[in-house]
């Protein structure tokens, strides 16, 4: 289900592919905040997006999202024909060609950022075999290409925030980049969408969710403390921010894009 990306350019600025094909997803699937943000190119039916706010969206064509410090609630009762693209934290600009924090908890049409991509839609429409959907998703992203004198030391940055799953000092990465706190803020407006210490937060929050949650009996505060919480009290806070809901009710109901999908 999961690819990596094959050519050059792309490596360092896609995680990886994944396609999903089903009648229908017959409940709710939740897109938690992790630090990531996608691509989504849709081939099935529209699916409704609902955000945090009870705000609902029809989504009709392929999008791309920002990053999320809220969850969002996907809706997918037609028929389920998707491709989807996680890219690395950094590259957000170089696809949308928008400053990342205009499109943070929301998303852009494709079509919108590129009006030349019809032909790899439809080739992408009309192919069944993994290895084409590779190569037309990928002649889609180089066509949304772009390049940018910042993007460099933004990668920089998030690759050390989520090497150390959040629990870094900001200021500490700024020196790492060779740049000053407020030129990190600006570059990460710009190539990321949230702050530095937003991003930090948001994989902090991730990283103790997903080793809690791959733990049957998980010694919640030994988890903590290897992510950088003070106690429990201030990872409920942070997980009820970002989930929208206490940790316990989302352990149980295992209605995540994650545990659909099989991210984490």
């Amino acid at each position: 289900m999961f690819h990596k990306p094959s050519h050059t350019l792309l490596q360092g600025l896609v995680v990886c592919y994944w396609f999903i094909d089903a009648d229908a997803i017959p409940y709710n699937t939740k897109m938690l905040p992790d630090g990531f943000s996608d691509i989504m190119i849709n081939l099935g039916e529209p699916y409704h997006l609902v955000w945090h706010d009870g705000n609902t969206q029809l989504v009709e064509d392929s999008v791309m999202f920002g990053q999320r410090t809220k969850p969002l609630l996907l809706q997918q009762p037609g028929v389920v024909r998707m491709i989807g693209i996680r890219i690395v934290p950094g590259s957000e600009y170089l696809f949308s060609g928008m400053k990342a924090s205009d499109l943070v908890n929301s998303f852009v049409s494709l079509t919108d950022i590129n009006g030349n991509i019809a032909d790899a839609l439809q080739a992408l429409s009309t192919t069944t075999n993994d290895a084409d959907k590779i190569k037309y998703t990928e002649a889609l992203l180089l066509a949304l290409l772009r390049t940018d004198a910042g993007a460099e030391k933004a990668l920089q940055a998030t690759h050390i925030i989520m090497a150390a799953k959040g629990d870094v000092v900001v200021e500490d990465v700024a020196l790492q980049v060779a740049v000053s706190y407020k030129q990190l803020e600006r570059l990460f407006a710009k190539h990321v969408g949230i702050s530095p210490k937003a991003f930090a937060r948001v994989h902090r929050f991730y990283s103790a969710f997903a080793q809690v949650r791959a733990l049957q009996k998980a010694n919640w505060m030994q988890v903590l403390h290897n992510c950088g919480y003070y106690d429990q009290a201030h990872f409920i806070k942070d997980f009820s921010y970002f989930s929208g809901i206490t940790p316990t009710k989302q352990f149980t109901a295992k209605d995540t894009i994650d545990d659909f999908f099989g991210f984490a």
